[in-house]
């Protein structure tokens, strides 16, 4: 389908389904497409050209004219204005693209446009504060605009209580249904003063419960609220200058919360100091009946006033059509659209088990703010902790909650050093709640250093060490290695090492056979303290049931400690690629994702930032030494992660606790579609959505296999040594 690109003489909340959301509805289910809230693209003002196949569902329908109600200059809320959104679905749902023509502009854009939305992006605290207060009065509507959900959709919450319900009454329900429809009981008494007590007070007719159930439930729907609700904090903001600075604040919803529980909830997110509060349930007036602005006329007779808020009809339509002000503050679900990063299924936004996923990520986090997007509609990420809690917070749950269904019942789990500091903690947070899938486990002290050395016992394994990947100085490469001192001549003898140049190797062995007895000595002297030190920390009848845990990728730690430990030793990885070492002597290696297929490319791309990210606050392990009878780790360095990347795991961890409390409170024993998360991680974590200063907090060491530190480049997207 191809149509022409707005033309800027519709205001912007025209690219919604306004009152045409009912309309819409019904057409979409006779066509068998589901229905899609917020804002989308469609030819405005049905001109368009098409295939005839992206659009014949709508010929299908054999619509005929007594069908479409009598013409009296409707401007909407009609079939014609439902059939003009609908044909955008339809098209989709039959496989075609859109095609949006900007003439002005001389370029053609696909599937979405945010031009009608330019006024909106690149808004700021400051702009909102310096537009609202040149009004004697300001009101705010409430949901979604000063305050948000932790979770996606908001008739999650009765999916949700529909678990608890089946877990603590035994009584299994589809509770969304039977919510709605007491909800619609009580409205045909009492319309729009229907309160939560009302609609409670109609569950027992509905579902067949006493009315103390019923009670029960009612408090389980007010406190999971209190739980959920959060402030969108720039919001926060505008709203406490706004109040500090004088002006006359007031609050608008239409809601079956009455105002007592309201007033707690907003005290909570820390709205205090408004002048009133107009609840639809105590006043009697709502906005989208479009009743509430002639009530509040009257009550500010004299009085300029503004109204801001999200909802393209009920908080911007129907002001406009009045000639009163009004702001749109969009919302965090329109925002990721706006943004048009993200191209999640339908089934992938719509699954309640993904509602936690996408509520953290989107509504508490990225998309918090509305003020989110920059002029161009890009989102930047600024702060360390956000960007752990939004990216790789996500990323690390998923893959601990993958384990479980991955390691063998007996498993004995070992976070190796230095990455697994942070895993070990993610799967202590993720199983404080779930002792049933809770394995035994232990933080491993290892590094390639360490187990290499000690795996050392013939010449073919000094080979074996040495074959991998270098650039550097024969000197350098000996003692990151092996731990040997050599000459400072062999300085001067230069190696460029990989798996299509393996001269070095033998330039180097030849060196070496001159400390042939100082060499093997220390690698026994090295394997027998490092035996001990895995006695004391792993029982030795449990080594057999080993599972050692890392980010990835071939298990070279695995694979030696095996050869150390002269049995089989299995393994689960983030990801895994390139050369499996553990394969190669029958040892099981498995990782969530493999063999850079799909999302393991992106792994692939983005290893340092994990690397970097999951730093531990000590330096490498180079071996462990005897001292007064136990043996003791001797690291590289000490090294202190800096403030930015601690505050980074901070934003992980809090995501995985925040996610594994909220799933144990909503009774959800679901997955999220891991495809979320890593739809979001391959669109943020690049050099264009991070400021520079984030940027330069991303650094890795490495003398495994170069001289020095590798750095991340935000201006040309890659790492640097």
């Amino acid at each position: 389908m191809i149509y022409p690109e707005d033309h800027g003489e519709v205001p912007n909340f025209a690219y919604s389904w306004l009152s045409n959301g009912a309309g819409g509805r019904e057409v979409l289910n006779r066509l068998g497409i589901e229905y899609e809230s917020g804002i989308f693209s469609y030819p405005l003002g049905s001109f368009f050209w098409a295939r005839t196949d992206a659009v014949r569902p709508l010929f299908d329908m054999n619509l005929q004219l007594e069908n479409f109600p009598e013409e009296q200059g409707q401007t909407d809320g009609t079939l014609a204005h439902a059939l003009e959104r609908a044909v955008a679905f339809v098209c989709a749902h039959q496989g075609y693209g859109n095609v949006i023509l900007d003439y002005e502009e001389g370029m053609v854009r696909r599937n979405f446009s945010t031009k009608a939305f330019r006024n909106d992006i690149g808004q700021s605290v400051e702009s909102t504060i310096e537009l609202l207060r040149q009004f004697d009065v300001i009101s705010f509507d409430i949901f979604d605009t000063l305050i948000t959900r932790k979770i996606f959709h908001p008739d999650d919450l009765f999916h949700f209580m529909g678990n608890i319900i089946r877990d603590r009454y035994g009584l299994e329900t589809d509770y969304l249904q039977n919510r709605k429809q007491a909800e619609m009981l009580a409205w045909e008494e009492l319309q729009a003063r229907t309160t939560i007590h009302d609609i409670y007070g109609k569950l027992p007719e509905v579902m067949g419960i006493s009315a103390q159930m019923a009670e029960e439930l009612k408090n389980l729907e007010i406190s999971l609220e209190k739980k959920l609700l959060i402030p969108r904090k720039d919001m926060l903001e505008v709203f406490r200058r706004l109040v500090e600075g004088g002006k006359r604040v007031i609050l608008v919803s239409d809601m079956y919360l009455t105002g007592d529980i309201m007033e707690e909830i907003l005290d909570q997110c820390g709205y205090r100091g408004y002048e009133k509060m107009y609840i639809s349930c105590e006043c009697g007036y709502r906005k989208d009946m479009n009743n509430i602005w002639d009530f509040l006329e009257k009550q500010y007779e004299g009085k300029t006033l503004v109204h801001a808020g999200d909802n393209m009809q009920s908080d911007c339509q129907t002001v406009c059509d009045r000639r009163k002000p009004w702001h749109w503050i969009p919302s965090a679900p329109d925002l990721m659209t706006l943004s048009g990063n993200i191209s999640l299924s339908r089934s992938e936004k719509h699954s309640v088990a993904n509602s936690l996923a996408l509520g953290l990520m989107v509504n508490k986090t990225i998309f918090n703010s509305p003020f989110a997007l920059q002029e161009a509609g890009q989102y930047v990420f600024r702060s360390p902790y956000e960007f752990g809690y939004a990216l790789f917070g996500p990323l690390f749950y998923e893959f601990i909650r993958w384990l479980d269904n991955h390691v063998p019942e007996n498993a004995y789990l070992a976070f190796l050093a230095r990455e697994g500091y942070i895993l070990q903690q993610v799967y202590e947070i993720v199983h404080e709640n779930r002792q049933d899938t809770r394995k035994e486990y232990c933080y491993l002290l290892a590094s390639r250093r360490t187990m290499t050395v000690a795996g050392i016992r013939t010449w073919e394994d000094v080979r074996e060490i040495l074959s991998k990947t270098y650039q550097g100085h024969v000197y350098d490469m000996v003692y990151s290695r092996l731990g040997l001192t050599l000459p400072m001549e062999t300085k001067n003898i230069m190696l460029d090492i990989d798996p299509q140049h393996q001269d070095g190797v033998e330039v180097v062995t030849d060196i070496l056979k001159e400390y042939e007895d100082e060499l093997f000595s220390k690698a026994k002297q090295e394997r027998e303290n490092y035996l001990k030190y895995l006695r004391k920390t792993i029982p030795e009848e449990r080594w057999k049931d080993i599972v050692v845990i890392d980010v990835g990728y071939g298990g070279t730690i695995q694979y030696f400690l095996a050869k150390l430990l002269e049995q089989k030793v299995a393994g689960r990885y983030l990801a895994t690629f390139g050369e499996i070492k553990p394969a190669k002597i029958g040892c099981s290696c498995q990782g969530m994702y493999e063999n850079q297929e799909g999302f393991c490319g992106e792994i692939v791309k983005t290893q340092l930032f994990l690397e970097a990210v999951l730093q531990a606050p000590y330096g490498q392990l180079i071996c462990f030494e005897e001292r007064n009878g136990s043996v003791e780790p001797v690291f590289k360095k000490a090294e202190n992660p800096s403030g930015e990347i601690r505050s980074l795991q901070k934003g992980i961890l809090q995501y995985c606790r925040e996610r594994a409390e909220l799933a144990g409170i909503l009774h959800d024993p679901d997955l999220a579609d891991p495809r979320i998360m890593e739809e979001f991680f391959t669109k943020f974590v690049c050099g264009s959505h991070m400021s520079e200063e984030l940027a330069n907090i991303f650094e890795v060491e490495d003398d495994y296999c170069t001289n020095g530190f590798i750095l991340f480049d935000k201006q040309r997207d890659r790492w640097e040594y």
